[in-house]
């Protein structure tokens, strides 16, 4: 039986809703009386109790807009949401990386900017291989000394047009410097007319060499923080053109506090160091 709904008028079968409006959801008592449909009073104030509970007016319930048993569109609500929150992990999972490496980039173009203008407080070496390290913002003086160099060649074991430079040096601060420290070691040189700096080689990548030379992993000098409240002794090791003139040790203090920059640089010309004492039939063919 079809009946009006006494809110929006809708029609609609009674039996079929339970006397739910599908449209508004308001509640509609129903009687039949010769099987015809017989208004609904509208000023009784209450309405009779049939056991089914009342919707609030306005909000539809989705059972009762579907009575075809089609999914709501509040039920596929959440796989919308995933959908959407996919792209979005994506995109910070391709972006963070390439920022990281930007910033990086942009650290280290500042820190060369840093060397070429000038604004780090650069030392003399104290005598011909020797540097000392001191003042703002070590509280501890640094010694560093050299004990030696070598040019070493090994024909296979690095590569063609190469050298190995070996550079012995000891290290050695009588306490711990907590905000700054010996952070980056290079070695300069002049190759064709043109300036180039190396960073120290690995001793694992070396191992073949160090075995020759009669060294081993526990000959490295360490590159971070060395000689830092204790006396440290040990090697650097370097690949250099074979013709490379003009070699210079660069040693850089650095202040830790975040983000790092370099507080001073000395630098310790190696064309006049003695060799360390590797002996030379051990390196040559």
């Amino acid at each position: 039986m079809k009946i009006k709904c006494k809110k929006c008028g809708k029609r609609f079968d009674a039996e079929m809703y339970s006397g739910l409006c599908p449209k508004c959801g308001t509640y509609n008592g129903m009687s039949q009386q010769d099987g015809r449909e017989q208004p609904v009073s509208v000023n009784s104030g209450t309405e009779p109790d049939r056991g089914v509970h009342r919707e609030k007016p306005g909000w539809r319930s989705a059972e009762a807009g579907h009575a075809d048993g089609k999914e709501t569109p509040a039920k596929s609500g959440n796989g919308r949401h995933r959908s959407r929150r996919f792209p979005v992990l994506l995109c910070l999972f391709l972006i963070l990386p390439a920022v990281t490496a930007a910033g990086w980039f942009l650290w280290k173009r500042g820190y060369v900017e840093q060397l070429r203008g000038g604004e780090i407080y650069r030392i003399q070496a104290s005598g011909p291989d020797e540097l000392i390290f001191e003042g703002a913002p070590l509280e501890h003086p640094i010694l560093v000394s050299l004990e030696g160099m070598d040019r070493v060649f090994l024909e296979g074991l690095i590569p063609d047009g190469m050298q190995l430079i070996c550079v012995k040096a000891a290290i050695f601060a009588e306490a711990y410097n907590f905000d700054a420290g010996l952070q980056d070691v290079s070695l300069k040189y002049i190759h064709d007319g043109d300036v180039f700096y190396r960073e120290p080689l690995y001793a694992d990548a070396i191992q073949t060499c160090l075995y020759v030379l009669g060294l081993s992993e526990e000959d490295e000098l360490s590159t971070y923080n060395p000689g830092n409240g204790e006396a440290e002794s040990g090697y650097w090791f370097f690949l250099a053109d074979e013709d490379a003139e003009n070699l210079e040790l660069v040693l850089i203090v650095e202040n830790r506090d975040y983000p790092y920059r370099a507080a001073m640089e000395g630098r310790i010309p190696l064309d006049g160091i003695g060799s360390s004492g590797l002996a030379a039939e051990e390196v040559e063919e």
